[in-house]
């Protein structure tokens, strides 16, 4: 299993994870966080500090082994009546190129993507639905500089 499948594994079952990659082994965190979803306010960044977020990483890529990938978020939103649900799902994909780390301080060189997913969830059923899925790659995503070299994500 990799960093796809675990992510994908966690959103569809509905659970919370935090897990790293290192040399083809899993290790996660026993830390659950207590936030709900409602305070990440709809970012996928902010999505994988929740009780319903999902953070999956591998760093050790490039020259400087400090490259990698970062998969975080998380439930965006919820819409049901009674035994069903409807949950928005949203993740930012993060390619973190390698880098020669001095000085520190600075924004780490990366590009990223989004992945949305509409699930039908069920009282009663193990796992959810995809209804639907948005990929929108890191050429469609909108940037700003906003100064000192450090390029966000515009959205």
């Amino acid at each position: 299993m990799h960093l796809d499948a675990l992510w994908r594994q966690h959103m569809l079952a509905g659970t919370q994870i935090v897990a790293e990659f290192r040399k083809g082994e899993i290790s996660t965190s026993d830390f659950v966080p207590t936030r709900p979803f409602e305070s990440a306010h709809g970012s996928p960044e902010r999505a994988d500090s929740t009780r319903n977020g999902i953070l999956v990483v591998e760093y050790g890529h490039g020259f400087w082994r400090n490259g990698g990938w970062v998969l975080k978020g998380g439930l965006l939103r919820r819409a049901g009546e009674g035994a069903s649900e409807f949950q928005l799902y949203g993740k930012a994909v993060i390619r973190e190129f390698s880098y020669f780390p001095f000085p520190f301080h600075r924004a780490t060189p990366h590009e990223t993507g989004y992945e949305f997913f509409l699930l039908h969830r069920r009282d009663g059923v193990p796992g959810a639905k995809v209804v639907r899925e948005w990929t929108f790659p890191p050429q469609a995503v909108v940037t700003r500089n906003v100064g000192g070299g450090v390029i966000v994500e515009d959205v």
